[in-house]
């Protein structure tokens, strides 16, 4: 996402379609550490989001490693077919990212069988930096469906707002 806003993908900032849906790869999620020297990614180290988080490295050539998760995402519509690798290493998107993993969470106790979020791509304004940087955007995921492994989507999409981990049963 740009700082305007925009989605984007690709080298040349192809614009994401308003009504894109993305199926994202839950299989490829990954959390880590990413350093970025002069807009060039110098150094990166992730792992499974099933793993611990890897321990940070030293900084390169004087710039630190941030916190980065990361994930294989799909896009339908007019672009499909793309796939590419999404990450996200502002404070907006790690929390994005953190609040799509509490859904797919909730989704894994309602519909076990549908696990792969598909999901609009939408912003909204963040009060946080606007004095330092004006107006700003965090991302946001709005999951419009759930995929089982093979791409089948689902007929209905569950109300997640009544699954609560702490007292559903474990899943299967």
């Amino acid at each position: 996402m740009l700082r305007d806003g925009r989605w984007v993908y690709g080298q040349v900032n192809d614009a994401v379609e308003n009504d894109a849906r993305w199926a994202v790869n839950i299989m490829t999620l990954s959390h880590g550490w990413v350093c970025w020297t002069d807009s060039v990614k110098t150094g990166e180290v992730m792992a499974s989001m099933l793993k611990p988080m890897p321990p940070r490295p030293e900084p390169l050539d004087g710039m630190p490693y941030k916190s980065n998760a990361a994930s294989r995402c799909a896009v339908g519509g007019d672009s499909d077919g793309v796939e590419l690798i999404h990450q996200m290493t502002s404070v907006g998107g790690l929390r994005a990212i953190d609040g799509l993993l509490a859904e797919i969470h909730k989704q894994l106790r309602c519909d076990p069988a549908h696990l792969l979020p598909v999901a609009g791509l939408g912003n909204r304004i963040s009060v946080t930096h606007t004095k330092k940087y004006g107006l700003t955007y965090t991302p946001i995921y709005r999951i419009v469906g759930w995929c089982d492994l093979g791409g089948n989507e689902a007929e209905t999409i569950p109300d997640l707002s009544v699954a609560n981990p702490a007292t559903d049963p474990p899943f299967p």
